[in-house]
């Protein structure tokens, strides 16, 4: 049985609620000093116009010690959390919206139901209770009513949700 937006949403809520960080590449798993000195001695690939030497063990290091997730990764890990995904399944922003069989523009319309995708290059939010929830980068962490819903271009019913 597939989850309910509601429940989806919840997972987000509590997210937001846990004040999780965001950190490029994770998945809804704990931020630590070991990991970012892994990243940083492997030369793992940061956010476009960050550097590896700085991004893992400087930018991020305001989110030791908490859970964290980038966009696509905060969802992909409610998924999982629901039963929805597999262990190791993960998307990115353009495939969600491209798995979402009905969506639209934000300029031509945009329902207002819980548990919505909202899409733009590179980013996704949910719409929940008319605002956005979303992983929003590493200045913000996860998020609530941060960034407004027309900021992003398309939405689009996610096929993972009743």
């Amino acid at each position: 049985m597939q989850p309910s937006a509601e429940e989806f949403c919840g997972l987000l809520m509590k997210a937001v609620a846990e004040k999780w960080g965001y950190v490029w590449g994770l998945n809804g798993e704990v931020w630590t000093t070991e990991r970012a000195e892994k990243y940083k001695k492997d030369r793992r690939s940061p956010p476009a116009g960050n550097s590896p030497s700085t991004y893992w063990t400087v930018r991020c290091a305001k989110w030791y010690g908490r859970m964290a997730a980038d966009w696509s990764g905060l969802i992909g890990w409610a998924l999982r959390r629901l039963g929805a995904f597999g262990p190791k399944q993960d998307m990115g922003s353009g495939a969600f919206i491209g798995a979402c069989k009905t969506a639209g523009s934000i300029k031509s319309s945009l329902p207002q139901e819980d548990g919505l995708l909202l899409w733009r290059s590179g980013h996704v939010g949910i719409l929940y209770q008319g605002e956005v929830s979303e992983a929003k980068g590493t200045d913000y962490g996860v998020v609530y009513g941060v960034s407004p819903p027309s900021s992003f271009t398309k939405w689009g019913y996610l096929p993972y949700l009743t």
